[in-house]
């Protein structure tokens, strides 16, 4: 089956980098970050936004990337930001293996994690925290 859109003939606004003076949102100037995530998509849209308010960013789509680029200047980093929903070690995997390391290994970064299927893994398989308990139904409401 073949479906076939027709091409909008609107142009789309270009996105532009923040102006230096907002004060709602603080300028990322100098700040290092190391960003992982499988899609390479992902990884070009949050370089350009995170570029655009100043910060540098090194992107890489396996955690073992992340963990060689960590290893390689672990002190070059302020900024750990990664995906969860990766193939092979997932980014529970690389918090973990981070974590594991002194805190001159980099061991102590500050660390993110993103997801888009945050909201098919709940109730499935949480690894972050515990199922709650659920509701109770009760009778007549």
């Amino acid at each position: 089956m073949t479906v076939k859109l027709p091409l909008s003939q609107q142009t789309l606004p270009r996105l532009e980098p923040p102006s230096n003076g907002s004060q709602d949102i603080p300028a990322l100037t100098g700040l290092q970050i190391l960003a992982v995530d499988n899609e390479v998509n992902t990884l070009e849209i949050l370089k350009f936004a995170l570029e655009s308010y100043g910060a540098e960013v090194l992107t890489v789509t396996t955690a073992r990337e992340a963990l060689s680029a960590l290893s390689a200047a672990p002190s070059q980093y302020d900024l750990l930001i990664s995906d969860i929903g990766m193939p092979e070690e997932d980014g529970y995997f690389l918090i973990q293996q981070v974590r594991a390391l002194s805190a001159e290994a980099g061991g102590q970064i500050l660390a993110i994690a993103l997801t888009a299927k945050a909201l098919l893994d709940i109730g499935m398989n949480c690894k972050i925290c515990p199922h709650p308990s659920p509701l109770p139904t009760g009778e007549g409401t």
